[in-house]
């Protein structure tokens, strides 16, 4: 059985459901919860809350009567919001109940149907509870994210604490009755980095070994994890490749995440290089916030990083 869908929560009071701030926020608010739009980097559980938790929580097992569930990347014009979601939104529930719309990944959304899905909050709120998630915040328009004058509640999702996530993993390894060794264990915490869906992919892909050691245990390295390395090793070409691959906003927050928590390259300690590469890494972020090409920012931030991992060793 996929360990995703096994431990994938279902409700606020679930064992597996790691209660980060932004959860305890939102469970707060419950049973009369405003529109909310739920932001943040991939695997934070934005989609578990509200795709599996919300609509359970509000309806009960009646969820699916209640709830339109779209994949806004799949469909992300006006037409789709002036069809589907307005009967959805316009159509009452014979108990009188409001009606719940989710839209997951969001930020794949024109900003005409965004616009438009704005009009729609507004008029039809007294019938209707809009629940939005997204990656990139930067792609909303500010009336559905301004949490002064817009119409979502906007609640950034960040990562649990260290010790909330290593009490969880623990609790994974004893459901599945796999032992593992204290020092691999640790390797595990730093590679995942906090992570619920990579970590529960490394152990899918381990979970018939028997017990894990250092010996036999296989992981899932991030596509991001990878570039880092090529940067390291001096093969900028095939970073720069696998990196345009990516989404850039995203590989920029990963590749913020790796130099923050390295210590040393090639066994020498990174020390005051560190403060440059993550400036440099601001930098693009901020560029490509402007509007500025991927095809140029990606590559210039690799060669850049590069360039100061090479007066490190020069040093």
């Amino acid at each position: 059985m996929d360990l995703k869908e096994k431990y994938r929560p279902k409700s606020f009071n679930d064992k597996y459901l790691i209660k980060t701030e932004q959860i305890k926020e939102i469970e707060d608010m419950m049973p009369d919860i405003p529109h909310l739009l739920l932001s943040g980097e991939p695997g934070l559980g934005k989609s578990t809350i509200a795709c599996s938790i919300l609509p359970r929580e509000m309806f009960g097992d009646e969820w699916q009567t209640y709830t339109l569930l779209l994949n806004a990347s799949d469909t992300r014009g006006i037409d789709m919001v002036r069809s589907r979601i307005k009967i959805w939104a316009t159509s009452k529930s014979l108990n009188g109940k409001k009606r719940l719309v989710i839209l997951d990944e969001a930020d794949a959304m024109t900003a005409d149907a965004q616009n438009a899905l704005r009009g729609m909050m507004e008029i039809y709120s007294s019938n209707c509870i809009f629940v939005l998630t997204c990656n990139n915040a930067m792609k909303i328009i500010p009336a559905l994210k301004d949490n002064e004058n817009g119409r979502c509640m906007h609640i950034i999702f960040t990562l649990p604490t260290e010790e909330q996530f290593e009490e969880w993993s623990k609790n994974i390894f004893k459901e599945e009755n796999i032992k593992i060794e204290d020092e691999v264990f640790t390797q595990l915490m730093n590679v995942s980095k906090r992570k619920v869906r990579f970590f529960l992919n490394t152990v899918q892909k381990n979970k018939n070994k028997g017990d894990l050691t250092k010996e036999n245990i296989s992981f899932s390295y991030k596509d991001s994890d990878i570039i880092f390395e090529l940067i390291t090793r001096g093969m900028l070409g095939q970073a720069v490749n696998k990196a345009m691959e990516l989404e850039a906003r995203t590989f920029i927050k990963e590749m913020a995440y790796i130099i923050y928590n390295v210590k040393e390259i090639n066994g020498i300690n990174l020390g005051i290089k560190k403060v440059n590469m993550l400036n440099i890494i601001a930098e693009h972020d901020y560029r490509l916030v402007l509007g500025t090409e991927k095809s140029v920012q990606i590559p210039n931030m690799i060669y850049s990083l590069a360039r100061e991992i090479i007066r490190l060793k020069k040093a």
